[in-house]
């Protein structure tokens, strides 16, 4: 092999590795974070019912450093004994009272409710209304650390005055700030209501 072969395997070889590189810093943490609840879920409805904890009733209050407060009740809920902070809950209610007088409200029929941080994964039916707005979809996340509700997946929204369907909605429920957008960058579809 001459020094030019060489060289050029060589770059090849970096190149690659470069490449192998920037997806795993970039591009596999994204991918790993939104499907790290939906393993969660899945590995606590799939696990042997010896296995879990059931709990009937449940009841939880907390508020945060800015005043909010945050009630989550469910008629029952199933958690690990190897993870007793992970709760999956079943038939939830949800109400967010914000430190402006504002009041959220969340139903689902099952939810996965962290007990040290309070964020909490809505799914199947999640319904959300606050100040005159409905949000239907299939998914929503409550991020305390954040302030911030994330209603995805199917999303229908309405008020008053127009109906919208979108892929996603961000609520900061500090600054009453919604996003409401689609995956894909096209066009929110918008239907005013006469």
């Amino acid at each position: 092999m001459t020094n030019k072969s060489i060289l050029q395997i060589l770059l090849l070889v970096f190149s690659i590795l470069i490449i192998v590189f920037s997806y795993k810093m970039y591009f596999e943490p994204i991918r790993s974070e939104k499907t790290k609840l939906e393993n969660e879920q899945l590995s606590y409805e799939n696990i042997n019912s010896e296995e879990l904890n059931i709990l009937k009733e449940i009841n939880y209050n907390s508020s945060d450093k800015y005043g909010n407060k945050f009630i989550i009740q469910s008629k029952s809920g199933t958690f690990k004994n190897d993870n007793k902070d992970l709760i999956i809950m079943n038939d939830v209610n949800a109400t967010i009272m914000t430190n402006k007088n504002q009041i959220i409200n969340l139903t689902s029929e099952k939810a996965l409710y962290n007990s040290t941080n309070n964020d909490t994964n809505f799914y199947k039916n999640v319904l959300i209304e606050y100040a005159n707005n409905n949000i239907a979809c299939d998914n929503v996340d409550i991020i305390f650390a954040d302030n911030l509700i994330q209603a995805y997946n199917n999303l229908f929204y309405t008020n008053n005055k127009l109906t919208l369907l979108a892929d996603k909605a961000k609520i900061n429920f500090l600054t009453n700030e919604t996003r409401i957008f689609m995956f894909d960058k096209s066009k929110v579809k918008v239907k005013v209501i006469n």
